[in-house]
């Protein structure tokens, strides 16, 4: 013969089980920022040689020619060759249109794009060695920092000690004190202000050309469930 317990009896158990599973930990979850500026070390450049002609073949060679003599001219300034990238190869017609709209064939154009990396401080005088050397487009210059993890790790540290110190200001009116730390979220990014003045790709470039880095600032965000009691 079953038995069965009372709806009483079961109702208590359940209550308990419950109770046993709510997490009564107090809890209090904040923001902290961490922010770093520096001024960028590093140059990446991105620049390049456009050339047309009637003849495919004739305007391929005066494109590797001038880029030739565009390395060479890098690495006598002192770039090493890790530091220079092929980033573009491009080979295509270019057609003019009559009065009835029919394609007329001009000829060809060739364009190849390289980044350079350099020194912030060298970055003017690369500049004007390039274009004096056969460069004639300028894409975009972009600034970066050498030691950037450190610094992350840096802004990672200032968040924290902020995020905590929010955390016990909230509490401070309170008997409670910061206990420990349940869960700790990153988010790290940067930006970068830069101030760049390029030459124009048809003049000889007889002296330096200013390149001003501006500034990078570094921040970071965490988001932090402190436990207190």
């Amino acid at each position: 013969m079953k038995r069965f317990l009372p709806v009483s009896v079961l109702l208590i158990a359940i209550n308990i089980a419950f109770a046993q599973a709510i997490d009564t930990t107090r809890t209090i979850s904040v923001t902290g920022i961490g922010e770093i500026v520096v001024k960028p070390d590093i140059c990446i450049i991105s620049a390049g040689v456009l050339e047309e002609d009637t003849d495919a073949a004739r305007v391929t060679e005066k494109l590797a020619q001038k880029m030739q003599q565009v390395i060479k001219t890098l690495q006598n300034s002192g770039v090493k060759k890790e530091n220079i990238k092929t980033t573009g190869l491009q080979l295509y017609p270019v057609y003019d249109y009559d009065s009835k709209g029919k394609q007329i064939l001009r000829g060809y154009r060739a364009q190849e794009n390289i980044s350079v990396k350099c020194d912030v401080k060298d970055a003017g005088n690369i500049l004007k060695s390039i274009v004096n050397a056969g460069i004639n487009t300028i894409n975009n210059i972009q600034f970066d920092f050498s030691k950037r993890d450190s610094l992350e790790f840096v802004a990672i540290e200032l968040a924290m000690k902020d995020a905590r110190l929010k955390a016990e200001r909230s509490i401070i009116s309170t008997p409670y004190k910061i206990s420990g730390i349940k869960s700790i979220n990153i988010q790290s990014e940067s930006t970068a202000i830069p101030y760049a003045r390029t030459a124009k790709a048809t003049l000889e470039v007889t002296s330096e050309v200013p390149v001003e880095g501006g500034e990078i600032k570094i921040r970071t965000s965490v988001f932090v469930v402190f436990t207190f009691q």
